[in-house]
């Protein structure tokens, strides 16, 4: 009679797991597949993105030696071609190598261009910052202070990977314009910072010292630093080797 009981139950359980495969089935084998194609999908794009990333590296390496060689303009078409099909990482660092011979050429307007260009394709903000950076000290040399200013603001808020050299720029700007005021407290603010780099704080204060608009006047209130949140300044080398970010 047990058995009978046992066998009943287990038919049961069998009527009961055909009806639900029955009306569950498509759905499961839809999950299930559509998982295995994921999966599928994610390893193809990996080894893409790694495939595109060796290749971005070997053809960067070649126009580096192109340039070392003194072959120039070949080196500009590559580095440029480059920045076409690589990813963030070459894709910026080539943008940013062709805006370094232009500007070597003299071509100051188009290593302009070409640092914005690198800044728009960079990702992580310590390299697009990097570019920003370096555009606004191209224009800083052609005398556009305004364009200088509107620049480095940005680049000046709490946290930012270069924010102490975009102040130093920034008072430098002022004192070309002849804010006096302005760029005595960008001098003031980095010479007792506690972010900046030991360079920057040595220039603040040789300017200071030595620059007499920038004299210590009665009425002066003092100009404190915060506490740093990073410190990036000396770490401004671009790391391409991650460029499938």
């Amino acid at each position: 009679m047990v058995d009978f009981i046992n066998e009943v139950e287990d038919e049961l359980r069998k009527d009961q797991y055909n009806v639900l495969l029955r009306k569950w089935g498509p759905l499961i084998a839809l999950i299930a597949v559509g998982i295995v194609a994921a999966a599928g999908f994610y390893e193809y794009t990996k080894k893409a993105g790694d495939r595109a990333a060796r290749n971005a590296s070997i053809e960067y390496v070649a126009a580096s030696e192109l340039l070392a060689e003194g072959k120039t303009d070949e080196a500009l078409s590559r580095f440029e071609a480059i920045a076409q099909k690589a990813g963030p990482g070459y894709g910026g660092l080539s943008l940013s190598r062709a805006a370094q011979i232009e500007l070597d050429r003299g071509n100051s307007e188009r290593a302009v261009a070409l640092f914005d260009s690198a800044a728009g394709v960079y990702t992580k903000p310590l390299h697009k910052e990097l570019a920003q950076y370096k555009a606004a000290l191209i224009l800083s040399d052609l005398g556009r202070h305004d364009e200088v200013l509107q620049r480095v603001n940005p680049l000046i808020e709490t946290g930012k990977p270069y924010a102490d050299l975009a102040r130093e720029l920034r008072g430098f700007t002022h004192l070309a314009l002849g804010d006096n005021a302005a760029a005595r407290r960008d001098f003031l603010f980095l010479s007792s910072s506690l972010s900046a780099g030991e360079n920057i704080i040595t220039r603040a204060k040789q300017m200071l010292a030595l620059t007499p608009s920038l004299a210590a006047k009665a009425d002066d209130a003092p100009v404190s630093a915060p506490v740093p949140v990073t410190d990036a300044a000396d770490t401004a080398d671009d790391n391409p080797q991650k460029d499938a970010e």
